[in-house]
């Protein structure tokens, strides 16, 4: 279950829509969702469309593969958004948002965000940069990182997090705080792969195990390779 607040919006993408909005139509049509741990907050074969933004929190975004199982496709965190196919009523379906963590997502009313796109280029030009940005990091992950062995993109998600293959200087590092589970989806591979490569990099001392998640020890001694962003951090 996910509560509604009254909207903070701490986010440069709304700064400009909302400037020219009326505060009436602002606080009926933008609001600021509290999703709390394990909580389906948007299934986009529902009915809850609208662009959605996370202003601080952990979220999984979800799909189903041909043998109906869960594969995450994506950790979403602090400025990246979803939920845009509402403004296509025909656009495909077929994916869930999940809170990971409690979270506060920003939610916009599809109408609402239609007449943004109209009427201020601002808004227009944050959007498209913020869709361009995302769409570009999910190509490079795909090309560079699900071919790679599991050991390889564990270690590259405990150095890099979500910001791995980022031309952006700021870093925000996977602690591995996630379950099992949830890291395996994210990672592209089953538990069981994930759990042999984590052994054996526990094993070596390459990983280490801290508050139950896990942080790097000593990369000297890891023998595979790491990609190009994870030998800049």
């Amino acid at each position: 279950m996910h509560q509604n607040h009254r909207p903070v919006i701490d986010d440069e993408l709304f700064g400009a829509a909302l400037a020219q909005t009326e505060r009436e139509t602002a606080e009926r049509h933008v609001r600021v969702q509290m999703w709390e741990p394990g909580a389906i907050g948007l299934d986009s074969q529902g009915h809850n469309g609208g662009l959605y933004c996370v202003q601080h929190g952990r979220l999984e975004l979800m799909v189903r593969d041909a043998n109906g199982g869960e594969r995450s496709l994506r950790l979403m965190g602090s400025g990246d958004i979803f939920g845009l196919e509402c403004l296509l009523p025909q656009a495909p379906g077929g994916y869930q948002v999940r809170a990971l963590t409690r979270s506060a997502v920003i939610a916009v009313n599809p109408e609402l965000v239609d007449r943004w796109i109209l009427s201020c280029p601002d808004f227009r030009r944050a959007l498209a940069n913020r869709l361009a940005s995302g769409i570009c990091h999910l190509e490079q992950e795909r090309e560079h990182t699900l071919s790679r062995p599991v050991a390889e993109r564990l270690l590259c998600y405990l150095i890099c997090g979500e910001s791995c293959q980022s031309e952006s200087a700021e870093r925000h590092p996977g602690h591995g705080p996630l379950p099992m589970q949830v890291l395996a989806r994210r990672l592209g591979c089953s538990a069981g792969h994930l759990s042999r490569a984590a052994r054996r990099l526990l094993q070596s001392g390459v990983v280490q195990r801290t508050h139950g998640g896990l942080q790097i020890g000593d990369l000297s001694r890891f023998e595979g390779a790491l990609c190009e962003g994870c030998r800049k951090s």
